[in-house]
């Protein structure tokens, strides 16, 4: 066959042309697998694709709050592309967005991109708008469009709330609770906690009412085109920050200023007849501020700061930057008629959130897995700045059992998880946001300091704060900082980082309990395992090891000052021999005022000798160490790693102990030993137990009700009223039903109540007493009460009846949401009723009978609904009760993920709990029976 040039160059020609078109082909369609690729990752991610970068947002909202609750909205949004792509996606969530205005436009040419499609995934909470053409990297575009949403009834996202004037008149509110993830309820937005943007806020208000917002208002203008009466109100540039962080108020509050000319002007915002009840929040607010300002060595970055009081809110408080918002209830304090208790609580909340400002607000976890870098902080510094402002509440010794005892009783459960904990998708997000970040980060913040120093852990703070400020961070972004401080001091050993150390508290969950294995020639050999509070130990469980400060103090020369450690347990070693301990026969302690995040387990000698100690002279050990030998003892004892023997005889020194802090160890002790014995036979012997060592604190404190008592007086006067009526001391119930009487037939002095701080337990042992006479007088007091205080109080009392019909009643009024109820009020009705004896078993049949409604109620948050769960399985203790709740768990449908978790987890406390009957009540009962402690029916 003959091929002339010019054919050969044809067929060439066309063989190239050929290839060139499979390679088209071969090219698109593995771009049109990689770009499907992507949407795939992108559908089943719940982060954002880190392709783009909001620089700033335009936001302009008219809400129409005395209308039908419509937001109309525009919204602007300056991107900068990290790597190249064809789809912007962002998050929203009971927004319409108009498609038809949806424009992604090259800033720099003012090129408007062709859109090919949009699509929601509501799992995901993310919009994606896909375009024909790729976004360029390193190029800004402008995201631009219209929507519509309403303002929500839930108080998260951009809602509305009420409240009554002087006159009755109901008035509007509208705000906004961004936290966590909820800013994509007002305005689509990129909404993770890394994507800082600068923010220019417009918002739309008629003329009588007033708008705040995180910055400064710059101008108003008025609405025309049919909008007579309304007005523009623009605010200044914010700082880069957050989403959850921005917020905004519609009201139409009065203000009242802080006096003085400071630089930060600060103002709290309520309606005009509570102005006078915000003098202490304006005056804690300026106190933190400052300090916080000198501690950390860098100033508040904006010129204002507004505390607003709303009618209703989703948490306590939240630190929106230069706004922060308040549960009215919390926020306001009448000078003339509050206690210590109630001011220090407010001095905390607004410490914790004033200490934001710098710890969430300045610096921003990169994501939730490191939320205990903002909580954690902000609840350890509130306790800080307070003891200085306040040194006689004695908040850093209260922290021991407050906070660190506190979180270390759950901490101790299999169903903890780590201070840093990752999350699968937006269902468990709420999931972090328990108390493990917040007590928790604040205990190992606190073992830090102590074993850092408080001059290296101060520096380091300064370093971290001012090199990150505007930015985000990691724990290891903190870890490197304190490095850096403590090689400057020289405050560690050398071989050693703070990572290294840290690491082993933050990346998994629970602590150790260190075994101290004493020798007769003064030296002593400590070694470290998980504890667990069942006990219930797996081979798993060896794996778990941390780096553990060590500190000791003796009989021989007791000092308990020296909180830096004086030797390390680590991670890598089996043990360490520490020397310098007296002869056997003197006791010795470890872990001083419990500055290290773990327990410590002696031999039974070594515990007695602590017991003897206490009995003699309790004042020669530090309080927050006698707390900690009543709280390892009976905690230790609870995991079967000590007899109860042993462990009871560290509570029989209480006659004689006058400090709340010891006290509230034993309360929380003694609480789960009552509520095992609660329907036995040998309650009646435990009980006049705890009253003998109750009796002497009565006899002194009782319902000598004394305004001028320091709050640690006030706190243990509370406690013990509530216990000796709890255990029925004859004295308490008498005293307690000729208060409401008095209150009922409104004698001079009783008219608003009884005092405070005793009220709840005067409240409850009365209707528990009476009829429904006395139920019905709590029942119209609790409907119209206006303080916080007195509505939990008599909210809480309300489930104290013995009578089954009316708890039920009580419980189906505030599920329905009828007879002034609110639906809000069931979580406060369900946990009353959970508490009483009878109250128990009526929560229970509820729960069963109303299981499938209850989960889905709107309750805030799954956290909730478990504390409900818990309260009612609360005194569950055996087999046929933990079949109940098991059966529970197995009609709730596999993809309601939490709240399965939160039935296993109940079912795991009862599970304990059957356990624990099972080995240690036999125990208990013959250790009072030695002490002469027995009940039984006294002959006529």
């Amino acid at each position: 066959m003959t091929v002339t040039l010019c054919g050969w160059r044809g067929w060439l020609g066309r063989f190239t042309l050929l290839l060139l078109l499979c390679h088209s082909v071969t090219y698109a369609r593995k771009r049109k697998m990689r770009l499907e690729a992507e949407d795939e990752e992108e559908e089943t991610n719940i982060r954002l694709p880190p392709t783009l970068r909001p620089v700033h947002y335009t936001v302009r909202l008219h809400p129409l709050l005395h209308g039908n609750h419509t937001i109309i909205g525009r919204l602007e949004v300056e991107l900068e592309v990290l790597k190249a792509t064809s789809r912007v996606v962002f998050h929203l969530v009971d927004i319409d967005v108009v498609e038809e205005s949806v424009r992604v436009t090259l800033i720099s040419k003012r090129r408007t991109l062709p859109v090919k499609r949009q699509r929601y995934d509501p799992e995901y909470q993310q919009y994606t708008v896909h375009l024909r053409r790729r976004l360029r990297q390193g190029n800004i575009y402008l995201l631009s469009l219209h929507f519509q949403s309403m303002l929500g009834n839930a108080t998260k996202g951009f809602f509305v709330t009420t409240y009554k004037d002087k006159e009755g008149n109901e008035r509007k509110v509208a705000a906004t609770q961004f936290w966590p993830a909820d800013a994509r309820r007002a305005f689509p937005c990129f909404d993770e906690p890394e994507m800082k943007a600068t923010f220019d806020l417009y918002l739309a208000r008629e003329a009588n009412m007033t708008a705040i917002s995180n910055m400064p208002l710059v101008r108003t203008t008025p609405i025309r085109q049919g909008w007579q009466g309304w007005v523009w109100d623009q605010f200044a540039t914010s700082f880069n920050m957050s989403t959850y962080l921005v917020a905004f108020v519609i009201s139409d509050y009065q203000r009242r200023s802080l006096d003085g000319g400071e630089r930060t002007k600060i103002e709290a915002w309520t309606r005009r007849d509570a102005l006078e009840q915000t003098g202490l929040a304006l005056t804690v607010a300026n106190y933190s501020l400052h300090f916080f300002e000198n501690y950390f060595n860098l100033s508040y970055p904006l010129r204002k700061m507004d505390l607003v009081a709303l009618p209703e809110t989703s948490f306590s408080a939240m630190e929106n930057w230069g706004l922060i918002t308040c549960r009215e209830s919390l926020f306001l304090i009448d000078p003339t008629n509050s206690s210590a208790i109630q001011q220090r609580n407010l001095a905390r909340l607004i410490t914790h959130e004033m200490a934001h400002q710098w710890f969430g607000n300045l610096v921003t976890p990169k994501w939730w897995t490191d939320l205990w870098l903002s909580e954690g902080f902000a609840t350890y510094m509130a306790n800080v700045a307070i003891d200085q402002l306040e040194p006689e509440w004695g908040l850093l010794d209260g922290f021991v059992v407050d906070q660190q005892q506190y979180i270390m009783h759950h901490d101790g459960l299999r169903s903890s998880h780590p201070v840093s904990d990752a999350i699968p998708s937006p269902a468990f997000i709420y999931d972090v946001f328990d108390e493990i970040p917040y007590n928790k980060g604040a205990s190992i913040i606190r073992m830090m300091q102590h074993f850092l120093t408080e001059e290296t852990f101060q520096k380091g703070l300064t370093s971290y704060l001012s090199s990150l400020r505007y930015a985000n961070a990691n724990q290891d972004d903190l870890w490197h900082f304190m490095t850096e401080a403590y090689l400057e001091d020289n405050s560690l050993p050398s071989d050693v980082t703070v990572k290294t150390i840290m690491d082993t508290w933050t990346l998994q969950e629970g602590y150790p309990v260190v075994t101290v294995t004493a020798d007769h020639k003064g030296s002593a050999k400590l070694t470290q395992k998980r504890f667990l509070t069942l006990g219930d130990e797996k081979e798993e469980d060896l794996s778990y090891k941390w780096w553990i400060p060590i500190t000791f103090t003796s009989q021989k020369r007791p000092f308990f000052r020296h909180t830096r450690a004086q030797t390390w347990l680590s991670s890598q070693a089996d043990h360490v021999i520490v020397t310098g301990l007296p002869p056997p026969q003197l006791w010795h302690i470890f872990n001083l005022q419990m500055t290290g995040y773990y327990r410590v387990n002696y031999n039974d000698y070594n515990w007695n000798l602590l017991a003897l100690q206490l009995q003699e002279d309790h004042e020669v050990i530090h309080v927050t160490n006698r707390a900690q030998i009543i709280d390892d003892a009976l905690t230790l004892a609870r995991a079967g790693l000590l007899s109860y023997k042993t462990a009871l005889n560290t509570t029989m020194y209480l006659k004689a102990e006058k400090s709340h802090v010891a006290w509230q160890a034993a309360f929380r002790n003694m609480q789960f030993i009552c509520d095992m014995f609660r329907y036995t036979a040998s309650y009646g012997a435990l009980k006049e137990y705890f009253l003998s060592l109750l009796k002497p604190l009565y006899d002194t404190l009782g319902f000598k009700h004394d305004p001028e008592a320091n709050l640690q007086t006030q706190l243990l006067r509370q406690e013990v009223v509530t216990w000796a009526c709890l255990l029925q001391d004859s004295r308490c119930v008498n005293a307690s039903a000729m208060l409401f009487r008095r209150w009922m037939e409104g004698r001079d002095g009783f008219r608003r109540g009884v005092a405070s701080d005793v009220a709840l337990p005067v409240y409850c042992t009365a209707l528990s007493r009476g009829i429904e006479r006395e139920w019905e007088f709590a029942w119209r007091k609790f409907r119209v009460a206006k303080s916080r205080p007195q509505r939990e109080a008599l909210g809480t009392a309300l489930g104290c009846t013995p009578r089954g019909w009316i708890l039920s009643m009580y419980l189906e009024e505030a599920l329905g949401g009828g007879s002034g109820l609110r639906r809000r009020d069931l979580p406060l009705a369900f946990k009353a009723v959970a508490r009483s004896e009878v109250g128990s078993f009526v929560a229970w049949q509820f729960l069963s009978e109303n299981w499938r409604e209850l989960r889905q109620l709107d309750l805030v948050d799954i956290s909730v609904l478990s504390e409900m769960v818990l309260s009612a399985v609360k005194y569950f203790n055996n087999d046929h009760q933990l079949d109940q709740v098991k059966q529970l768990l197995e009609e709730t449908p596999n993809d309601q993920a939490p709240l399965k978790k939160v039935l296993r987890q109940a079912a795991a406390m009862v599970e304990r709990n059957v356990l624990w009957k099972r080995s240690y009540f036999e125990e208990i009962d013959e250790w009072l029976d030695e002490r002469g402690f027995s009940y039984a029916f006294k002959e006529f």
